[in-house]
């Protein structure tokens, strides 16, 4: 019972981790994600590794390991490969723009389904009758911090997320999600062979292969777009360009120091400027 408890205080960290990164608390932000990862991390070990067993046939023992393997992988990879890990779990503040490529494509929380996945594993592997009474315990909790993370604080954190949600189930696929996802998939083959060959514009590829469609997408799809779409873009990309600005040494000079996580906020820090800010940099080339 107790390594269950463990295991709830564990994602209670983890999901306050939000919070902390929303209020731009220094240290602080990589200390909670740390002990609450390791809290769970450790009553996961303690619970799997229990004397307290079920009879399995061997089989189900055999199956459970490439499970085990792939589950980790599909917790790992969206929590850390897709999102940008130092931005997100280590530096001051929310972690960067929203994420929608990748396994966001398919859901808006797919660590869930690693998570889910890992457990059920885990106890085919150990059979373990601790494991198999906090599981359930773990896996709901692990909704519901979710479904609040969703309804509540992501809003607030990275914007552009209601459109997000709008356009992108939260833990069950559908036709559509699935259809962007592997279309990220081809997109990121294509691109990758792109770049190994060099040798047409991706332009060209789209007129070659007679995909009309997307390709006026790519060059003219602003002329369709709504006042509000456009401006939302330009919103977007505004706050990457200002992400750049903060890692060079002119950035840092201009926003003394500071990354702004909105408009709002670069307005209030960044002060206007004049040749004399840019020249002792410009004079340098």
């Amino acid at each position: 019972m107790i390594y269950t408890a463990l295991g709830v205080l564990g994602f209670l960290l983890i999901h306050l981790f939000d919070f902390v990164s929303l209020k731009k608390i220094p240290v602080l932000k990589p200390v909670i994600w740390a002990s609450g990862s390791t809290l769970l991390i450790y009553a996961i070990l303690m619970v799997s590794l229990s004397p307290e067993r079920l009879i399995l046939p061997l089989w189900l023992i055999l199956l459970g390991w490439p499970i085990l393997v792939g589950s980790i992988y599909l917790l790992i990879y969206p929590l850390f490969i897709n999102l940008p890990m130092v931005n997100t779990y280590i530096k001051r503040g929310v972690g960067g723009r929203l994420i929608k490529n990748g396994l966001y494509a398919l859901v808006r929380h797919p660590g869930v389904h690693g998570f889910i996945l890992m457990m059920a594993a885990l106890f085919l592997v150990s059979g373990s009758s601790l494991l198999l009474a906090a599981a359930p315990v773990w896996i709901l909790l692990d909704v519901v911090l979710v479904v609040i993370q969703d309804r509540f604080v992501f809003i607030k954190m990275f914007p552009g997320y209601e459109e997000y949600q709008q356009q992108t189930p939260m833990l069950i696929p559908n036709r559509r999600s699935v259809a962007v996802f592997i279309n990220h998939l081809r997109q990121d083959k294509g691109n990758k062979i792109q770049r190994r060959f060099n040798k047409m514009s991706f332009e060209a590829e789209l007129f070659q292969q007679g995909r009309y469609e997307e390709l006026w997408q790519r060059c003219c799809g602003f002329i369709d777009l709504s006042i509000d779409d456009f401006m939302r873009i330009q919103r977007r990309l505004l706050l990457e360009q200002i992400e750049l600005l903060g890692r060079c040494e002119l950035g840092k000079r201009i926003m003394n120091g500071a990354v702004p996580e909105n408009l709002e906020e670069f307005r209030e820090v960044v002060p206007l400027t004049t040749y004399a800010d840019y020249a002792p940099y410009l004079l340098k080339r």
